[in-house]
């Protein structure tokens, strides 16, 4: 599914992510290597022996959706509130947020056009501490990504002056399998963007990718989840050279300044102790906050950025949001005496939260199979070059005169193994040009080359599936059909179509001068095709060829399949590729 969204939220594609809990079944090395599986409580003497854990993708679909939270303002309001003559003294007593709260409504439209409500919104219960009605994404997230996940997508540049993972607002996003060339959407938000080109015209120094894996793998959040994982895989036996290094996460020293020294005391940053953390400060900072958290240019930072991920979304469904902030009261903890209403300082009074915001648009998550009327004369070209020299291969997949041709584009997140029920991890779209006749279902099981991941060289790679599906002519071995078997099969069938190859005859013909002559003569052209198609809902739609030719959605997914294969073909028989420019890649060796 490809990118998209608005209106402060985005959605990204549904790519494969690295992991390492991949296991539909079983799955089977390319090269014939076997993987063996081990229970969690014998993996320890299995690396001991040298077998490390397998790493395969792990195709998700994903929406990502950023807020803007204006931490100035809510600043400039404490400030106020408690009569402080700075920033500074301010920033000791908040905003500390404790995270935020997801509810979501779930629909689709059906074929007659109308909406079906899978999930409403609930009534807002009056106690606005109870937790009815919301979402637990984070739930979802452990188990669909972050227990499975080996490394996290760094952001870097000016972004992660607006990332609070200590305070648990931005989700880590799992970094994307390399080959595919995906990547996540851009934030548009234009209070953020703002803020960085103030930023920018005060030179404000970029942070790098590893600098800030630095500084977060110093924070602790109370919920792990919104910590920046490095390398996971690090842990079961593959060493740095395996994957590409990484950012050392301990500086010189085993410290830094205002992080926690040895014994869990404050280490003096420069110019001394951080507000609220000194001798005689009237502010006591919640356990596990920090006024300053990774962000050096707090003084210039005027929003926060807020990151949610859903990572249990289904094509053609449509999904609304709303959201409210948590925050620590800035009187919790805090001395009784200095406190108008002693109880404000008990765990009773411990939490603030905001209004429940709507996302002011719904989010669409698209199909993921596309049906397109496809030009015969190229698909005629392209198997004659692709079955050349095959005469027997050619017989059969060419076109027919009474054959029109469809191209059919799937996300596919898995297809099945050559055997059994074992399955393969894809995660990307897969298209295919397949010939079909007037009354016939659309699709079928189709050879095509497919990369598939690889287990041991960690990079996709060119898998053949070894049927022999020619029988043998004259005692001789007949070439075979190469590539991955696909079930392409629908329930669309082709009621009738028009176009492609045209034979006929004519009873004028052309001179050498270009006059009309009486003549008969018999012609042989290619011309665009039109469907007519009854789909599994019973609607009648038609394709055009040429129409579909030009079609945005079409064009975008075919490149990326193209560019797909191309990257593939590469690196093949290649030990490792190159990851994105200036993004740690665990799939790397070096």
């Amino acid at each position: 599914m490809p990118g998209g969204g608005k209106a402060g939220g985005s959605m990204s594609g549904p790519y494969g992510m690295p992991g390492s809990g991949y296991n539909m079944n079983a799955r089977r090395m390319d090269e014939g290597k076997v993987i063996k599986y081990v229970s969690l409580k014998d993996i320890d003497a299995a690396i001991e022996k040298g077998n490390h854990p397998a790493l395969t993708v792990i195709p998700v679909r994903m929406v990502t959706i950023h807020a803007v939270v204006p931490y100035k303002a809510q600043l400039e309001e404490i400030r106020k509130a408690l009569r402080l003559t700075s920033d500074a003294e301010a920033r000791a007593w908040g905003p500390f947020y404790d995270g935020f709260e997801i509810q979501r409504r779930e629909s689709r439209i059906l074929a007659n056009g109308k909406e079906e409500v899978i999930q409403e919104w609930v009534e807002l219960p009056k106690d606005v501490t109870s937790t009815e009605g919301n979402y637990k994404f984070e739930e979802k997230y452990i188990d669909m990504i972050d227990t499975r996940k080996v490394a996290d997508h760094i952001d870097e540049g000016y972004f992660p002056y607006f990332l609070k993972p200590d305070m648990m607002l931005s989700m880590p996003l799992p970094m994307l399998a390399k080959d595919l060339n995906a990547k996540y959407p851009e934030i548009t938000l234009k209070p953020i963007l703002d803020n960085i080109k103030k930023l920018e015209e005060k030179n404000t120094q970029k942070i790098g990718a590893s600098e800030f894996a630095l500084k977060v793998s110093g924070k602790k959040s109370r919920d792990s989840i919104y910590g920046t994982k490095i390398n996971a895989a690090a842990g079961f036996g593959y060493e740095r050279e395996n994957f590409g290094g990484g950012p050392r996460l301990q500086p010189p020293g085993g410290g830094k300044p205002g992080a926690p020294g040895p014994m869990g005391g404050p280490l003096p940053g420069p110019g001394g102790a951080k507000p609220g953390s000194g001798v005689g400060s009237k502010a006591r900072l919640p356990d596990g906050y920090d006024p300053y958290g990774s962000s050096e240019a707090s003084d210039d930072v005027e929003n926060y950025l807020l990151r949610f991920v859903d990572c249990d979304v289904k094509p053609g469904h449509t999904y609304a949001y709303r959201i409210r902030l948590r925050m620590i009261n800035p009187n919790y903890g805090q001395d009784a005496k200095a406190v108008i209403n002693p109880e404000f300082v008990k765990e009773k009074y411990k939490t603030l939260y905001s209004k429940w915001m709507y996302l002011p648009t719904s989010i669409p998550v698209p199909n993921e199979s596309f049906l397109y009327a496809y030009d015969t004369k190229t698909y005629r070209d392209q198997t004659a070059a692709a079955y050349e020299g095959q005469r027997e291969l050619l017989n059969r997949m060419q076109l027919k005169d009474n054959q029109a041709v469809v191209q059919l584009s799937s996300w596919m997140e898995q297809v099945r193994a050559d055997t059994g029920s074992k399955h393969e991890p894809v995660g990307s779209w897969v298209v295919t040009e397949i010939p079909v006749g007037r009354g016939e279902y659309i699709g079928r099981k189709q050879y095509i080359k497919l990369p598939l991941w690889s287990s041991e060289s960690h990079q996709y790679q060119f898998r053949e599936v070894a049927d022999k599906v020619i029988p043998p002519k004259n005692g001789k071995e007949q070439p075979q059909p190469k590539g991955w078997l696909v079930d392409f099969s629908t329930k669309s069938i082709l009621v009738d179509f028009e176009g492609g190859r045209i034979k006929g005859r004519s009873p004028v013909a052309f001179d050498e001068k270009g006059n009309v002559v009486a003549r008969t003569r018999t012609f042989e052209e290619e011309v665009a095709t039109e469907m007519l198609i009854v789909r599994q809902d019973g609607k009648l739609v038609v394709r055009s060829s040429q129409v579909d030719e030009g079609d945005e959605k079409r064009k975008d997914i075919a490149a990326k399949w193209s560019d797909w294969l191309k990257a593939v073909e590469a690196h093949k028989g290649a030990a490792g590729t190159p990851g994105a420019p200036g993004e740690f890649n665990p799939f790397d060796k070096k």
